[in-house]
């Protein structure tokens, strides 16, 4: 206050201090750090080069400090702060995007690191403390780890356009399951391909699988030229793959389900504010 009013008298009445106590707090502060701060006469006051450097220091320590105590308050609100996202590649079309326009709202200043993998590498590295949640395949048995689902829909037929199914409003899945198959990599989706497995089992098919891949784009880019057929979630129609045709399946109808999985011991507020994103958009 001093620094700003340049005048002892104004400086103690806006302190509510006496023009004594003013100045023995200044002898005070220039004794203990060993410069004069201010050049005094009777007519004038005014800052010495120490005074102006200490004065723009401390303003700037005492923003420091605001915008600390500011962020600090954020994150214990959950509105600011870091958090690791894994996903698997079908749930990056258009899930991801969903689920952290919806985060953005609710925390706009949380720092969201994704990472794509398949489920299995998701649950080691949930389980291991180098993600926060995790975004896996179901059906899935995700023993200690809490989850939910969050979305859910039917799988279609993936095929190149000029297969002959493709002319078909609908494919029969029997029919279906007889073609050359491209499958996600069964080290990263083990539960996925149980599921399909156990669908053709049940009418009598037994799946011949040509290629595994790691990612959805690599599978639509196989597909597209003619290499086999595949199964995809129905949201892959939003990127639009030229030469691909999608259709649905009718007699089975297999489903693709998303959960968002996390350490129910890690709880914290910004990762609250992510699971409530998460509930507005479950199925």
């Amino acid at each position: 206050m001093l620094a700003e009013e340049l005048h002892f008298g104004r400086a103690g009445r806006h302190l509510r201090l006496s023009q004594t106590a003013v100045s023995e707090q200044l002898r005070q502060l220039e004794s203990s750090i060993g410069a004069q701060l201010l050049e005094r006469s009777r007519r004038s006051v005014a800052l010495t080069r120490a005074g102006e450097r200490f004065l723009d220091r401390a303003r700037a320590i005492l923003f420091d400090v605001d915008d600390a105590a500011r962020n600090a308050r954020q994150v214990a609100d959950g509105i600011a702060g870091q958090l690791r996202l894994g996903f698997v590649s079908a749930a990056g079309v258009d899930l991801v995007p969903r689920l952290l326009a919806r985060l953005r709202e609710r925390a706009p200043d949380v720092l969201v690191t994704l990472h794509e993998a398949g489920t299995s590498a998701q649950l080691a590295a949930l389980r291991g403390g180098d993600l926060d949640a995790a975004l896996v395949l179901a059906p899935i048995d995700h023993g200690e780890l809490a989850g939910r689902c969050v979305m859910a829909e039917p799988l279609v037929a993936v095929l190149p356009v000029s297969h002959p199914l493709a002319a078909c409003a609908e494919v029969e899945f029997a029919r279906f399951v007889q073609e050359r198959l491209i499958w996600l990599a069964r080290r990263g989706e083990p539960r996925l391909f149980e599921y399909f497995q156990q669908l053709c089992a049940e009418i009598g098919q037994t799946p011949r699988i040509v290629h595994e891949v790691e990612h959805v784009d690599i599978m639509l880019g196989l597909v597209a030229h003619g290499l086999g057929v595949s199964l995809g979630p129905r949201t892959l129609e939003l990127l639009a793959r030229e030469g691909v045709a999608l259709r649905p399946l009718v007699g089975t109808t297999p489903t693709c389900g998303v959960d968002l999985l996390w350490r129910v011991r890690d709880e914290d507020a910004v990762l609250n504010q992510l699971l409530a994103a998460a509930a507005e958009l479950a199925p």
